[in-house]
């Protein structure tokens, strides 16, 4: 931030520096869910400032996630809301709820290899899985709920992390 920055409001400009990794698995369409080789990453040196519009600012965001279209989704829990960019910094749309229920604390997301975005809200003490496509809208979605401590006390989910499993059916997964 510029020393005349200091006094704005944080996350009225949401601005990042984001190291891309690529690899030809990902190009492929390929399950990405191993570390990409240092062989096979491409560092993309660039400065990319996203604003949402001034009359609805981002505030506060906690949490960012890129799918493979190059769209970067940015969780704005403070405003009930993920904010998708496109690649070239632009609003691609707004998601504030999933199968017909508003998001309350969203904050933290994940894209898996399988093309799902992956919503944390605290709030409803849930996950959201939603399917995401080459098209700028992502599906419905479903809402997870997450089970309660052996106290009784609800879950707050602050993020999320996926990591794919294989389906074994001698063990019902």
């Amino acid at each position: 931030l510029k020393a005349n920055e200091v006094n704005k409001p944080m996350g009225a400009t949401f601005m990042a520096t984001m190291i891309l990794l690529a690899s030809a698995a990902a190009a492929d369409g390929k399950e990405a869910a191993a570390p990409i080789p240092t062989s096979q990453r491409i560092p993309v040196k660039s400065m990319q400032r996203w604003s949402a519009p001034a009359s609805e600012p981002l505030n506060m965001p906690t949490d960012v996630a890129a799918d493979r279209w190059g769209r970067v989704y940015v969780a704005d829990g403070v405003n009930r809301r993920i904010v998708c960019f496109d690649a070239q910094g632009e609003i691609a749309f707004v998601i504030s709820k999933a199968a017909d229920k508003p998001l309350k604390q969203p904050v933290g997301l994940t894209v898996d290899g399988a093309d799902h975005l992956w919503i944390a809200d605290g709030e409803h003490h849930a996950l959201v899985k939603m399917k995401l496509n080459d098209d700028t809208t992502p599906s419905d979605g479903e809402w997870i709920d997450l089970p309660a401590n052996d106290k009784g006390q609800a879950c707050d989910p602050t993020d999320v992390a996926v990591t794919p499993v294989k389906a074994n059916p001698t063990k019902n997964r």
